[in-house]
């Protein structure tokens, strides 16, 4: 299941914005309905860790984006 955890991350961001499955599979069109299914049941079996994950790295970039910004101010 390993091979599935790039894939859940590009998913998530899609399932936020978009309603259906099919929507992903047009979307991402590089991917079939089966791999967006899988992908998912991955995500619900793995919720948690995965939430996690995307929480440390958000605050990974923010963390980065405010040290970027104060090394530009003038």
């Amino acid at each position: 299941m390993q091979e599935l955890e790039p894939l859940c991350a590009e998913l998530l961001a899609y399932i936020i914005k978009v309603t259906t499955r099919y929507e992903i599979a047009r979307r991402l069109h590089h991917l079939t309905i089966t791999q967006i299914y899988a992908a998912l049941t991955y995500y619900h079996a793995n919720r948690q860790e995965i939430d996690e994950d995307i929480a440390a790295e958000q605050t990974a970039y923010e963390e980065l984006a405010k040290q970027h910004y104060q090394a530009t101010k003038p």
